[in-house]
């Protein structure tokens, strides 16, 4: 089975976590592999002892460990090296880039209300920043309210976009 990810949709580091680890999860579960990377208290990963059972583990682990490596950008490959079962690589991984940390929050929030429309940009691509950076947010547990995205987006809108601003502003009900 290839994985037919795309280069950009290999995983690159915390941007881009979220969508990989759908991608690949999805990945797992269509080659029925998904069962090798669960490890939980209450289900923890246990090598098989019984020989065709193991044959069949480590089919599955390799395979894994393929899709893993497959699915990540070179640069991540040295954080899962040498790791023997799968689901280590998957745990380090989510150790590394799935956070929902406070810091990480501040960061992203401040990274939103950064974001101002260049000259060059169109309407269209510069509210896809600010829905790209809100979906981040998303992943880790963080909901932005829509009436904050709209005060941010107007906040960042050039000075030639003052008349639309104020005609937004001075509306009754902020829209969302």
């Amino acid at each position: 089975m290839c994985l037919g990810l795309r280069v950009e949709d290999k995983l690159d580091g915390q941007n881009n976590y979220s969508a990989w680890k759908e991608r690949i999860q999805s990945i797992f579960e269509e080659a029925r592999v998904w069962g090798i990377m669960v490890n939980t208290t209450h289900n923890p990963i246990v090598v098989p002892a019984d020989l065709v059972q193991l044959a069949e583990f480590n089919k599955k682990n390799a395979k894994v460990k393929r899709f893993i490596l497959e699915g990540i950008k070179d640069h991540i490959i040295p954080r899962v090296r040498g790791k023997t079962y799968a689901h280590e690589m998957w745990t380090t991984l989510t150790s590394l880039y799935q956070s929902s940390n406070e810091n990480v929050k501040m960061v992203l929030k401040e990274k939103l209300k950064a974001i101002k429309m260049a000259k060059t940009d169109s309407a269209t691509s510069y509210l896809t920043k600010i829905t790209l950076v809100r979906d981040e947010l998303v992943a880790i547990g963080e909901v932005i309210a829509p009436t904050e995205l709209v005060r941010i987006a107007l906040n960042g809108l050039p000075k030639a976009w003052k008349n639309f601003v104020d005609g937004i502003v001075a509306r009754e009900n902020l829209l969302d």
